[in-house]
């Protein structure tokens, strides 16, 4: 009889030790997407890479990482391997296809790669024909590439949608090349 109670008490332990393993990784797991979804920096990109080892098909927490490695970062060869692999898993939303698109268009532009990043941000724009970030960026792009009718075209177009993108792409570009703030400071 005591052993049966012993056998009963443990079980019960067992199963409440579990029990509170599976809730507590469950609430982990919950503050990852949140943080992951809205947090930045380093904070972040733990909590994307822990999404993406629970569920290497996460293309919100790839993208969302992809960006973060961009900028601030400036770690763009990190960014376009996350934002390539999105890209490649497929079944992105209208927001999340012209996300990735931007993005890596930064990540070739911060590399100096200007007609890749060219060719992202007018496959953003396609998805999302009004996006002023994607327009600010291929606008520089256009620049660099000596192109300073169109780029200024793109710019002056991205602040009618916008008024403030310029001054909050000068900030998220700040930390990484200020040549290419310079551009848009220029035009303020």
């Amino acid at each position: 009889m005591l052993g049966t109670v012993r056998l009963i008490v443990f079980t019960t332990y067992v199963v409440a030790v579990v029990v509170a393993a599976f809730i507590f990784c469950s609430e982990a797991a919950a503050d990852d997407k949140t943080t992951c979804a809205s947090g930045s920096g380093d904070v972040m990109i733990a909590a994307c890479s822990r999404e993406i080892q629970r569920n290497p098909k996460d293309v919100s927490a790839l993208i969302n990482r992809g960006a973060e490695y961009v900028l601030p970062k400036g770690d763009f060869d990190r960014g376009i391997s996350d934002l390539n692999q999105a890209l490649a898993i497929g079944g992105l939303s209208p927001f999340g296809l012209t996300a990735a698109y931007s993005n890596r268009g930064n990540a070739y532009l911060g590399k100096g790669q200007y007609d890749r990043a060219i060719s992202d941000y007018n496959e953003a724009i396609r998805r999302t024909p009004n996006h002023p970030y994607s327009l600010l960026g291929r606008g520089v792009a256009k620049i660099k590439k000596g192109d300073v009718n169109g780029g200024n075209a793109d710019i002056a177009a991205a602040k009618a949608i916008r008024a403030d993108v310029a001054k909050e792409w000068m900030t998220d570009w700040e930390p990484v090349d200020r040549s290419l703030v310079a551009i848009i400071s220029e035009r303020q």
